[in-house]
């Protein structure tokens, strides 16, 4: 980690209990969502995004998020003893 990075983390730590629960809206693939610092870590920063399910039926043929989630969901998968790891490109 270089020194810029180590000092964020510090100061990350430090506004932690302002930081945490805070609210930031931003673009994904061009559709604005709401996200939840949820966590501040030794490494990174936590972010929650949280989609209803009424909005993953309403946005599933018009938004790329809620497609490429709906279509997780609803997929069949083989039984597996490892967890997958979902890439939006």
């Amino acid at each position: 980690m270089n020194d810029a990075a180590k000092e964020l983390k510090q100061t990350a730590k430090i506004n932690k209990k302002h930081l945490k629960g805070a609210s930031l809206i931003t673009k994904i693939n061009n559709d604005s969502y709401a996200l939840q610092v949820s966590g501040i870590g030794e490494k990174s920063i936590r972010l929650s995004l949280f989609i209803s399910y009424d909005d993953l039926i309403k946005y599933k043929n018009h938004r790329k998020l809620e497609k490429m989630i709906y279509d997780k969901i609803v997929k069949v998968y083989p039984e597996k003893k490892k967890g997958t790891i979902w890439r939006a490109l």
